[in-house]
């Protein structure tokens, strides 16, 4: 991934630009539930916290694998109204189905020159998995991906300050 700062930008701009999503939030949990007492907006994004590994099967040609995630998330006032909690569901799993499509789409047309890690995507990768009466009421779907990107950095000897060796006397 080119930068952190890319990846969340990315999913704040797909939570503008789809009119069904209310809000958006960083998988700090502290984050969302803080906001629980300031009138949170549903339906909401929360995008996971990211995780990786390195992958070097072949010594030239490290991968940044990232594991990647979010939640689509809506509130149900009465959780014993099983007719709505169907309807958010379906809603949730719909507009997360939005989201992963339109990754897709934009890694295979390369509409994204700045968030080149898009290129990544492994639409093969994606799972998604039902959630229910979490945060006080909420109902949805999580949805994980990954993404295999090439490291774009490589080891840099001025980034170490190493001891200068002095010379062994001569006899």
């Amino acid at each position: 991934m080119n930068s952190v700062n890319s990846y969340i930008s990315y999913f704040r701009t797909l939570q503008d630009l789809h009119p069904a999503i209310n809000s958006f939030y960083m998988m700090d949990i502290n984050e969302p539930l803080i906001a629980f007492h300031a009138d949170m907006k549903f339906p909401m994004l929360v995008l996971h916290a990211v995780t990786g590994t390195l992958l070097a099967n072949n010594r030239d040609n490290i991968l940044d694998g990232i594991q990647g995630g979010f939640m689509l998330l809506d509130f149900l006032d009465d959780p014993t109204d099983f007719t709505t909690e169907m309807d958010i569901l379906d809603r949730m799993k719909t507009i997360g189905l939005d989201i992963i499509l339109k990754m897709e789409h934009d890694a295979i047309n390369r509409l994204s020159m700045t968030n080149t890690w898009l290129n990544g995507f492994n639409l093969n990768s994606v799972s998604y998995q039902m959630i229910d009466g979490i945060w006080d009421k909420c109902f949805g779907f999580i949805f994980n991906f990954k993404i295999e990107t090439a490291l774009s950095q490589s080891y840099n000897p001025d980034c170490w300050s190493f001891p200068k060796i002095k010379p062994e006397p001569q006899m």
